[in-house]
């Protein structure tokens, strides 16, 4: 029974809203400038123990919460929270015999003015805003016919967004007719492990077009990534599970087109999961992906007989988010957008920090690796399968050195 947890996440949400109503009083900065509420993971994450996972997930989970409510929270309550925490992973494990979706904590956050009061879209009921990004706003769902049915099976609903990034080469009608092009091309989704369950498209619905894809429990591989405790390996066989999922979703004529860490879950806090495909489809679009990320076709470059295609915007998302992962620094990085996408447009496979890590002849392979799917043109780089093979052919060599592999100095 883990209701007293829920509860504490109850009690914490109303907290951090006291705090953050505070801040906004007393702090000179924009509202929107102050960090978002996180939504609750702690309990899924011992639900997810209790039903026959590792506890390393929930080893994650109680670190994230830490420096999640550090954020949020004056010092001294975090430290009472934490201390309140720490017999989670003294507790015996005793699994429930009867397997019962788990109960989900509402969180309290503003809804968008432009949701109807009666807090439906298309056939769903809105629980909650779960994220904002990549074109769109994510909502936690529940069908209409069980909005008073907590135990009811979740979705994650996205709607789009028509944001600065579109509009800088879109009318907001181009965009939402892009929208509904390419939500159909989700209907070819297969069904994959390592891939969010497609569950729906309404493109009629109002006030805005919904797509609706599986809710999935688990820890945020970014959260994860944050708490600073993993391992080699394990970073290497979440990336084969992504590149697994890439290799289904290329297969099938589809690119993700936002591959990066905060759209990976940890099923069970162990299996990746990519999520969020509200900008997925078969033609790349202007302002898919995520600045770190971002291929160089994705920010205009033209290249004389050649057309652009998802794949490979994939392949290169997922070496940059390979090499973050492995190192905890970001690939590419400057001082503002532009210096960013220039980096992007002119690296041609081989940015800064890649050359670094190749100046150690143990990571030189893996360096070669990341630096084949980084090339400047689309069909030179490697694909989903050949980064995948690369990355496994690596594992024996790698899995033995200390997370985060260190960079050697700059020359």
């Amino acid at each position: 029974e883990i209701s007293p947890l829920r509860e504490l996440e109850r009690a914490l949400d109303a907290l951090t809203q006291l705090c953050l109503g505070a801040r906004q009083r007393l702090d000179d900065r924009p509202a929107d400038a102050l960090p978002p509420m996180p939504a609750p993971t702690l309990s899924s994450a011992v639900d997810a123990v209790l039903r026959g996972a590792d506890t390393d997930g929930l080893v994650f989970a109680v670190a994230s919460a830490r420096e999640e409510l550090a954020m949020r929270l004056p010092p001294l309550l975090v430290d009472i929270v934490a201390s309140a925490l720490e017999p989670l992973m003294t507790l015996p494990v005793v699994a429930s015999n009867t397997q019962t979706a788990p109960t989900r904590v509402p969180v309290e956050k503003p809804l968008p003015a432009w949701l109807p009061r009666r807090r439906t879209l298309g056939g769903f009921y809105v629980v909650r805003p779960l994220g904002s990004g990549a074109g769109g706003t994510v909502f936690v769902v529940r069908r209409i016919e069980d909005r008073h049915n907590e135990k009811a099976e979740h979705f994650a609903l996205k709607v789009p967004d028509y944001d600065g990034n579109a509009a800088r080469s879109l009318s907001e009608e181009q965009f939402l007719q892009l929208f509904r092009e390419e939500a159909t091309a989700l209907l070819g989704l297969p069904a994959h492990p390592n891939l969010a369950r497609f569950v729906t498209f309404d493109l009629a619905a109002r006030p805005k077009p919904i797509l609706v894809m599986e809710l999935v429990e688990g820890l945020a591989l970014e959260r994860m990534l944050q708490a600073g405790k993993i391992a080699v390996q394990t970073v290497l066989e979440i990336l084969d599970g992504v590149l697994a999922g890439l290799e289904a979703m290329h297969g099938a004529g589809i690119g993700h087109l936002d591959v990066k860490p905060s759209n990976v879950i940890l099923r069970g806090g162990r299996t990746p999961v990519l999520v969020d495909f509200g900008l997925s489809g078969r033609q790349i679009r202007p302002g898919c992906a995520t600045l770190p990320y971002g291929a160089p076709e994705v920010w205009g470059l033209h290249l004389e007989g050649y057309s652009p295609t998802p794949p490979p915007v994939d392949v290169y998302a997922a070496a940059c988010m390979a090499f973050e992962m492995l190192t905890t620094h970001d690939l590419f990085d400057g001082p503002s957008e532009m210096a960013i996408i220039s980096l992007h447009l002119h690296s041609d496979g081989w940015p800064e920090p890649l050359q670094r890590l190749r100046r150690d002849p143990g990571l030189a392979p893996l360096a070669d690796a990341l630096a084949s799917a980084l090339r400047r043109h689309p069909a030179q780089r490697s694909t989903a399968t050949q980064l995948r093979r690369a990355l496994r052919s690596l594992a024996g060599s790698l899995r033995e050195r200390p997370w985060p592999l260190r960079l050697p100095s700059a020359a």
